[in-house]
């Protein structure tokens, strides 16, 4: 019981932080640390390059384009970490994969409404 609710407490706020409850600005992606912390630091970068540029959908998809083209091999390199860590302890991964899951969609949502919103105007 003591376990699940210390699971439970430690999902809770790394949700909260993963999610921006903590502050205004996400986190940026460090060059230490586990993969998944810093693919969800990436992922929250490219969520707020959406946000900040959303009255320019133009802009807003060029700056997208800039940061995953600069850092395409790191988030490659995370993202082959994490399948091997998935391979090797699926229960371990089991709370950051989802946090990066949520925030993958959040910016899936974010693209495809300034990618419409760009062939609009």
């Amino acid at each position: 019981m003591t376990r699940r609710l210390s699971l439970s407490l430690a999902l809770g706020v790394a949700l909260t932080f993963a999610l921006g409850a903590c502050g205004s600005k996400p986190p940026a992606p460090s060059g230490g640390g586990d993969p998944f912390a810093k693919l969800i630091g990436h992922t929250n970068q490219m969520i707020q390059i959406l946000k900040d540029n959303k009255a320019d959908p133009d802009k807003a998809l060029k700056e997208l384009a800039a940061y995953q083209e600069k850092h395409r091999a790191e988030m490659e390199s995370d993202r082959q970490q994490v399948g091997e860590l998935m391979q090797k302890d699926p229960m371990k991964v089991a709370a950051p994969s989802s946090i990066y899951g949520i925030k993958s969609a959040e910016l899936d949502v974010l693209t495809r409404e300034l990618t419409a919103s760009a062939k609009s105007k």
